[in-house]
């Protein structure tokens, strides 16, 4: 996915019809982030303040933002569907989502997931395993 796909993404999933009501909401101005979101990558930065901002606002980092992530696609979809009939089936398959969460590559709603979303989706999975445990 190139800047200008990310960009469009961000604001399809966020919810905003505009760019510039988008661009409100993050801070930076609506023409040079409809600008941006045409672009399939980006070779000069003229306001880095702006890329800053943006990245801020929307919790990534400017390399993440502007690398074309082409690379292999990993997706929950691989995982082993398994019929949950008992607390160790539940165990195994929390089990299963985090090993793929430790992976490169790895979208959800088709972003790729930075380090720091990776652990913290680890670590609600751990926690979610533990409750899981003492109710079950």
């Amino acid at each position: 996915m190139n800047v200008g796909e990310k960009i469009c993404s961000y604001k399809a999933r966020l919810g905003f019809t505009y760019f510039q009501e988008f661009a409100d909401a993050a801070g930076v101005s609506g023409s040079w982030l409809n600008d941006i979101s045409k672009k399939e990558k980006i070779q000069k930065v003229n306001d880095i303040g702006q890329l800053s901002k943006l990245c801020s606002y929307l919790g990534t980092t400017i390399d993440q933002l502007l690398k074309n992530d082409e690379i292999e696609k990993v997706e929950f979809k691989e995982l082993e569907i398994i019929d949950i009939n008992s607390i160790e089936d539940i165990g195994i398959l929390i089990n299963n989502v985090i090993v793929l969460l430790q992976k490169d590559g790895v979208r959800m709603d088709d972003v790729l997931m930075n380090d720091k979303s990776k652990e913290v989706c680890i670590d609600a999975l751990n926690v979610a395993k533990i409750l899981v445990k003492q109710h079950l």
